[in-house]
């Protein structure tokens, strides 16, 4: 019987997003609340409405923006949850991973951004070793680990060590050595009018967002006309 290796399985959440996220949240849900509290006391129920679909439309904006957005690695390969739409690119699709501003998915023909995964300059050069014109000290590469108790390592960094530890969990298991680049290209087998990648849009994202949208416009017109 084979025995087949899973592919390592890790997340990457963005922290700062993440308690801005939660910032965003208590503030628009204890406003959107408050603001609807006190209308109807007032006797005013049309502002309500109009205060609660805008509590449930920031709500919406803030949860895709900040709390969604994430960097995955799973058996089939890496997806990219961004604001909006989510990527998924086959381990055979990947052509390399490049770190230096924002964590980027090489693919024929172009490149896939994490909105999740991102750094600077200082950070990118220092996860490789010092400021750049400086040599690199000798010695083994520092485990991922070790990089994160020195504080050393950018999100995108990060992110590029895992997924370089799924591809070579893919590679055992698949059984494909590590090739160069050319040989990549020219042994790259795929069906006539496959995209390298998949993106989705999240569509149920959008008709949740569009239905409460709608209906402020409808109110505000309502309220409008009220007046």
């Amino acid at each position: 019987m084979d025995v087949v290796l899973d592919v390592v399985h890790r997340t990457y959440r963005s922290t700062s997003l993440l308690v801005l996220g939660v910032i965003g949240l208590v503030f628009v849900v204890g406003l959107a609340g408050w603001v609807v509290v006190d209308e109807v006391q007032r006797g005013h129920r049309l502002v309500a409405v109009a205060a609660f679909l805008w509590g449930v439309v920031l709500t919406e904006l803030v949860v895709e923006v900040f709390l969604r957005p994430r960097v995955t690695t799973t058996r089939e390969g890496v997806v990219l949850v961004n604001p909006f739409r989510t990527v998924h690119v086959p381990w055979e699709e990947v052509r390399g991973v490049e770190t230096e501003l924002a964590l980027q998915i090489v693919v024929d023909g172009g490149r896939h951004s994490s909105f999740a995964a991102t750094g600077n300059r200082r950070g990118w050069a220092n996860a490789r070793g010092g400021l750049p014109g400086r040599r690199r000290p000798p010695g083994p590469e520092p485990s991922l680990d070790q990089l994160l108790k020195a504080g050393s390592i950018t999100p995108p960094v990060e992110c590029k060590l895992f997924i370089d530890m799924g591809m070579n969990e893919w590679r055992e298991r698949s059984g494909r050595r590590r090739q160069t680049l050319e040989e990549e290209w020219a042994a790259l087998d795929r069906r006539d009018g496959e995209p390298p990648a998949v993106a989705s849009w999240h569509r149920g994202w959008i008709l949740a967002f569009a239905v409460p949208a709608v209906l402020l416009v409808a109110v505000t017109v309502a309220l409008n006309v009220a007046s």
